[in-house]
């Protein structure tokens, strides 16, 4: 649902070309019907395959990843462009790996990161960790989408 409205709000502001990474059919075809250019099922081909191949190389300015999961998150960084956004809007279910090899592909594409962010940097051991605690949920009441 949150993709839904962000295909809506980029086709509304002028987005040149969306491209929507979904693995659930119906949502692919509501996309679709919203306004995406292109949506894809990541099963089928990568997200880093598919934007290369239709941004002729050039990959995205602004990337929004509203998944809970680790793997679309750093596929975004490999689909976003030198001095690309990221906008995160997702909350992440476990921790989320802060490896040196995200690390240097942040800083070497000098990519900013920002968004909705239920975690926080700095445990010591390269991960992070919502606010509340590893085992509680964030407090998503106030959160209107």
């Amino acid at each position: 649902m949150i993709g839904q409205c962000i295909t809506q709000v980029c086709r509304v502001m002028g987005a040149s070309k969306v491209i929507v990474s979904e693995p659930f059919g119906i949502r692919r075809a509501t996309v679709s019907k919203l306004g995406a250019d292109m949506a894809l099922n990541p099963r089928e081909i990568t997200p880093i395959e598919a934007v290369t191949e239709a941004t002729s190389g050039k990959m995205a300015n602004v990337v929004f990843e509203c998944s809970w999961s680790s793997l679309p998150f750093y596929q975004a960084l490999q689909v976003t462009c030198v001095l690309g956004k990221i906008m995160q809007v997702a909350i992440f279910e476990k921790k989320l790996e802060l490896s040196p090899d995200v690390m240097n592909l942040t800083a070497v594409r000098n990519l900013t990161l920002a968004g909705l962010c239920w975690f926080e940097v700095g445990h010591g051991d390269g991960t992070c960790a919502d606010r509340q605690g590893e085992n509680e949920r964030p407090d998503n009441t106030r959160i209107i989408s």
